[in-house]
């Protein structure tokens, strides 16, 4: 008999049917996890309905035939710009089908390039094994009260990127070499005049942050993401950052493939560079932005108003440093 299909899905917490959902399938996986770890006392067992509610963290849940079968939970971790995952728990009834592995990927293909922390018991074997598999790696090790915690990261992005050097022929002659495609807008970017590559090669270190990162909960414009962003040292990016970072981060996480086509808002698994705009008309792109979608790398340029609101999940680059341009 074929394995039915999993969905995953954004929940909405705040409501308080989809949190009692959240909290039963949590309740079940945290009691099965207490017993194999042979503990009486557990705290995430005395998280309540309303704590749920009440959480800072995004869900995603698995469904299966429309039932709940699977959450998992993510926060700006406190070393920002990381994502902590918080919570990932399968009932115990839907394991060993499938359903750890597509929340994880979920939220590495939703969140792209942001690094991810994540700490689980060093007793629990087939946690850590499901970590592993997607690519991460020990970072550090604890205790929470007598339970030795394995803290794990993961991230596949460059923290830093060498531009100029090359004129805007030779970076197209690159974006080929990688069989990078361009949208109409990226083309009329390179057509425009005005952006210049460097003519001197130099490396720019950069970040790649979320606009929840920046403080932005429920969204921002950009001009509010470029003020925060400089409180915290990060500046915008040149523009030839784009064409550079995209044949030098060809390993991008796969984006959100099947998914409806969005509008007005950046792409599940997108990276959008932060950089001044040529100008303020609204024909003219605002900049770039990369994507991977089924196996292709795209370089794409976007167009945007200045009273546009950044989805606090979207992500975008910006240089550590005092000026990059």
């Amino acid at each position: 008999m074929p394995r039915a299909a999993v969905a995953i899905e954004p929940l909405n917490h705040r409501e308080r049917s989809v949190a009692e959902h959240i909290h039963r399938v949590q309740r079940t996986a945290y009691e099965q996890e207490a017993q194999l770890l042979g503990v009486s006392e557990f705290p995430p067992l005395e998280r309540t309905v309303a704590d749920v509610q009440a959480s800072a963290e995004q869900f995603f849940g698995a469904f299966l035939d429309g039932t709940l079968v699977g959450v998992v939970a993510v926060e700006p971790s406190e070393d920002r710009p990381t994502l902590c995952i918080s919570s990932l728990v399968v009932a115990p009834t839907a394991q060993r089908s499938g359903i750890g592995s597509a929340l994880l990927r979920e939220v590495l293909h939703r969140f792209a390039s942001i690094a991810v922390v994540v700490s689980t018991a060093s007793a629990n074997a087939r946690a850590l094994a499901l970590y592993k598999q997607f690519g991460f790696t020990e970072i550090g090790r604890g205790f929470a009260g007598t339970l030795e915690l394995v803290q794990l990261g993961w991230s596949s992005a460059p923290s830093a990127v060498r531009v100029g050097g090359v004129d805007k022929r030779e970076l197209l002659q690159m974006l080929r070499q990688h069989n990078v495609q361009l949208n109409k807008a990226a083309e009329v970017l390179f057509d425009d005049r005005r952006f210049t590559p460097l003519t001197q090669s130099k490396v720019i270190d950069i970040a790649f942050v979320s606009v929840a990162d920046l403080g932005f909960g429920e969204g921002s414009t950009y001009e509010q993401l470029t003020a925060r962003a400089l409180e915290s040292g990060l500046v915008e990016c040149p523009l030839e950052l784009g064409p550079h970072l995209r044949v030098q981060f060809l390993d991008q996480p796969e984006g959100s493939s099947g998914v409806p086509a969005t509008q007005h808002r950046a792409p599940p698994g997108s990276v959008t560079i932060a950089s001044s705009p040529l100008d303020d008309r609204d024909e003219t792109p605002k900049g770039f932005y990369l994507r991977r979608v089924d196996g292709t790398l795209w370089l794409r340029g976007y167009r945007s108003s200045p009273g546009h609101i950044w989805a606090p999940q979207d992500v975008l680059v910006f240089s550590r440093g005092r000026s990059a341009a």
